[in-house]
This record gives C-alpha cells, sequence and structure tokens, in this order.
C-alpha cells in the first residue's frame, strides 16, 4: 500500500515492466530484495564490494545519478561534454560522452524512464542571456543487457526544443514535454507529435505562491505542483503548503508513439487559464481539518500523486509527525494518513523509481565516521526505517567524507573520502561505489 511493489524493485535501467526484463531475471530481483530488507531489520550493513571508480585531486564538480544500476554523469564545468559512466567493477573504461555546445555552467539535468531500456536524457539552463533562446535538450538513451559484456548506452535520438518562458522543473517523455516556470508560475505543455504547445496560466491565488517542484503523472493525466501559498507576499513569506493538481488538456495526449522530426523553431504555442485547477491545502499545526487513516485497501483504480508529512504542533505533547499521501480517485483529491512516527530524524530524499536518490548536498563534507545513519519514509510498509551502513575501515589516511546518494532498492551507497597522502602529493579524493 502507498508505494506499488514494482516501485521498490531494482529494475534494470530504463524499464518500467517486469514485462519487459527477462524471465530468467525476476526471480533473482525479488529474492535480492527480500534479502536486503531482512539484512536492514539486522543491524547495520556490513560492505560486500568496495569499488572505486574515480581517483582525482578533486572531485567532479557536477554529478548527476541516473535510473538504473550505477549509471551516473560526470561533467567538469570547463567542458561542455557530459560523461555517461557506470560505477562498478569491469565497466570503467565504457563511458558516452555527450556534448552541448549552448549550455551554461548551471546547466541542470533530468531524466524521464521510458520502458524497455529506453530513458530521456533532459539537460536545459535557468540562466541565459536577453538574446538567447530557451532550449531544452533531449537525448534518448538505449541501455543494453547489463549481464552481458560492458557496453555503454547508445543514442537514439537528439533534440532541442525552444520554449517561451524559463524552465524551472521539465519532464519529457516520448509525447509530451511539460515544463514549470517558476515566475509568472505557469505551466508549458508540448504535444511531441503535433509540435504544439500551450502556456497554462495559474489561475486566482495561485499567482501567489513559492513553487517548489512538479511531478507529472501520466497515469492520472495530471501535473502536480508543490508549493506554498502566501497569506501575505508583500510583508512575509508566511503560508501553508498546497498542492495543485492540474489537468494535462485531453487534445495533447497523442495515441502516436514517435515524435515528430519538424523543426523546433515551427513550435507554435498559444496561451490559456490553466481549467479545472484542484488544491489541497496541507493542514497547518492546531488547524480542526483531520485527514482520515488509510483503509486496508484502496480503490483499485485510485492513483497515488505525491507524499507529505503533517507539521509537528508544538501543543503535541507525544511529538508525533504524521505521514500521509494524496491519492486521486473518481475525480476528487483525497489524503490519507498512512502512519506516524515519534522519531524526530531528517528524512533522506526519496529516490528514484528503480534507482539512486537525488544527488546530496555537494559541500556537506563531514569527519571521518566507522557507519553512516539515514532514516527515509517507507511508503511500502508504512514506516520510518533507519538503514546503517558500516563503512570499509581499510582505506588509510581518511580526513574528510562526503555522501553523495543512495540506492535503498540495491543497498549501494556512493561517497567520497578525502585522503591524506604524502606532503609532496597533497590530499586527493577517491570516489567509491560500496555494495551491502
Amino acid at each position: 500500500m502507498g508505494a506499488s511493489d514494482l516501485d521498490i524493485l531494482p529494475l534494470p535501467p530504463g524499464h518500467t515492466s517486469l514485462d519487459t526484463v527477462p524471465l530468467d531475471r525476476i526471480t533473482p530481483l525479488v529474492s535480492r530484495v527480500l534479502s536486503i530488507d531482512n539484512a536492514m531489520n539486522n543491524g547495520p550493513l556490513t560492505p560486500k564490494r568496495v569499488i572505486p571508480y574515480c581517483d582525482s585531486p578533486s572531485p567532479p564538480i557536477y554529478w548527476f545519478s541516473l535510473p538504473g544500476n550505477s549509471w551516473y554523469i560526470e561533467r567538469d564545468f570547463q567542458d561542455s561534454k557530459l560523461i555517461i559512466q557506470r560505477a562498478e567493477q569491469g565497466w570503467m573504461d565504457i563511458s558516452l560522452p555527450i556534448e552541448f555546445k549552448d549550455i551554461s555552467n548551471t546547466c541542470h539535468l533530468r531524466s524521464t524512464i521510458l520502458g524497455a531500456g529506453a530513458l530521456n536524457l533532459i539537460a536545459y539552463t535557468d540562466q541565459v542571456e536577453p538574446h538567447e533562446r530557451l532550449r531544452i535538450h533531449i537525448v534518448k538513451l538505449q541501455f543494453e543487457d547489463e549481464q552481458q559484456d560492458p557496453m555503454a548506452p547508445s543514442v537514439i535520438s537528439r533534440r532541442s526544443i525552444t520554449v517561451p518562458k524559463i524552465p524551472r522543473e521539465v519532464y519529457v517523455d516520448d509525447e509530451l514535454l511539460i515544463a514549470l516556470s517558476f515566475w509568472p508560475p505557469l505551466v508549458m505543455i508540448l504535444d511531441r507529435v503535433k509540435n504544439r504547445g500551450v502556456i497554462l496560466n495559474l489561475p486566482g491565488e495561485l499567482g501567489m505562491v513559492r513553487i517548489h517542484s512538479m511531478t507529472v503523472n501520466r497515469q492520472a493525466q495530471k501535473v502536480v505542483i508543490h508549493q506554498l501559498t502566501l497569506k501575505h507576499p508583500i510583508i512575509n513569506m508566511d503560508g501553508y503548503v498546497t498542492y495543485a493538481v492540474i489537468n494535462i488538456p485531453p487534445h495533447f495526449l497523442s495515441s502516436s508513439p514517435e515524435p515528430d522530426i519538424t523543426s523546433p523553431d515551427e513550435t507554435s504555442w498559444t496561451t490559456q487559464t490553466a481549467y479545472d485547477v484542484q488544491c489541497y491545502n496541507v493542514p497547518t499545526p492546531g488547524s480542526s481539518n483531520s485527514i482520515a487513516m488509510m483503509p486496508s485497501e484502496l480503490p483499485k483504480t485510485s492513483i497515488r500523486l505525491g507524499q507529505f508529512h503533517l507539521p509537528v504542533s508544538s501543543d503535541d505533547v507525544q511529538d508525533i509527525t504524521r505521514y500521509c499521501s494524496l491519492y486521486f480517485h473518481e475525480g476528487q483529491i483525497t489524503a490519507f494518513e498512512s502512519h506516524r512516527s515519534n522519531m524526530r530524524v531528517n528524512l533522506h530524499p526519496p529516490s528514484f523509481p528503480h534507482g539512486t536518490s537525488s544527488p546530496l548536498d555537494p559541500y556537506n563534507w563531514r569527519s571521518p565516521t566507522d557507519e553512516i545513519e539515514l532514516c527515509y519514509n517507507d511508503l511500502s510498509r508504512r514506516r520510518i526505517r533507519k538503514c546503517r551502513f558500516m563503512l570499509p575501515r581499510n582505506i588509510p589516511g581518511v580526513v574528510r567524507i562526503r555522501l553523495r546518494c543512495v540506492d535503498i532498492s540495491r543497498a549501494r551507497i556512493f561517497i567520497d573520502f578525502v585522503l591524506d597522502g604524502p606532503a609532496y602529493e597533497g590530499t586527493k579524493v577517491v570516489s567509491y561505489a560500496i555494495q551491502y
């Protein structure tokens, strides 16, 4: 409940369904998940393999984890290339360089899993000169079977699309491009097949918001915007958390599987006000609004749109945090409380589907330690879960460490060690993938 069993399976990169995974791989995938789950219930995890995958005087400034088994992207700000690599033994010499000529140092990367081994890599910037066009670059990649000989992903297609407003969050699949602009707050939706786009201005009080993020649910055909609705925007930033759910216009839901090859310069855009916007305001401390407990079974047609946790009231002597999920069913948005916890913790960022968490703070260096403890919201089991990872003790000269990201479904962490070498060499940074 809350998260489907499929979401927690460590599927191969580019896959969204077991239907495209070879039959002989499914049982080992499920067994591995059960084994990891059992190990996490029985104390700290100890390293099984320690894989150094990068050794340099300083770590890459830009590092992005791709959904899948240890695939990542490196980029030096002095270079316009992105390098796709895999942190795995026997794969260190395999890479795919992708060059973008008009991406600035403020390049943002996103990815969308398409299925059957395909993935869209999306690159864009939100800082351009007045005379420059706002472009979103889309590279469609195909990942091969990792059980075979090491092979870099291949580029199926590339396309650049010009958009009329500055994009802050972007989603792209084979049919649609959806981009969110923070100010003015609006959503851009492009039918990639017909090469026609619409700019949806957010109506009414949605103009007085501080937007945090956007997710796209293709199953429900909804765009979900997580935002802070301000009470007095000129005076202060006091407000309440709102989830605004916007319909994807039906005429943008094309049935054609392949995008048109029309030049992006010929894209036509129209402007209209978003219609049928539904909002859910997260209750504030002291609010009389209550949230029902999640039933033992939800209707099969219910679609989970997102998750949130209620602020802890200072008057709550039990100091309990309530964790909730938003669902869409029969045209209505409903929130259910799935579980509670009295642990005061900073939750680890949620993982991408079938892959690692979003990269952590690149400047969060810490002193060496024997183990790392992480807490995350385990939706499938309705609880806050603690995970303890023992760090290898046979790496000499460790001065500082930095956790880059975590793949809970595969019990693998990515971590940087600053090592103190001889005086004439100084320190160096070695990046490790640690398998538990």
